[in-house]
C-alpha cells in the first residue's frame, strides 16, 4: 500500500513520539523509503546596515552550522529506525 512515508521532525521529544509509529509502519507495510525532515529557518537578517561583508559571512556560517547540526540529527534518528 505505502511505498514511501515522509516524517516532519522538530527536534523534540514530543515530536520523537511518533518514532515507535514509524517503526511499526516500516516493519508492517515493508517500507524502504522514510524521508526524515526537519525544517531550518533562515537566518534573520538584521534592518541595519554594517560596513563590508562580515555581516553576511556570520549569517553563513550560522546558517550552515544549522544545517549541519539538523544533518546530524537526522542522521541519528535515521540510524535508531534502522
Amino acid at each position: 500500500m505505502y511505498k514511501k512515508i515522509m516524517v516532519p521532525l522538530d527536534g523534540s521529544e514530543l515530536a520523537e513520539c511518533v518514532l515507535p509509529h514509524v517503526e511499526a509502519f516500516i516493519k508492517g507495510f515493508n517500507l524502504r523509503d522514510v524521508i526524515l525532515v526537519r525544517v531550518v529557518e533562515p537566518e534573520g537578517i538584521p534592518a541595519y546596515r554594517v560596513e563590508g561583508n562580515i555581516l553576511s559571512q556570520v549569517i553563513l556560517e550560522r546558517e550552515s552550522s544549522r544545517k549541519s547540526a539538523t544533518e546530524d540529527y537526522l542522521a541519528q534518528i535515521g540510524k535508531r529506525l534502522k
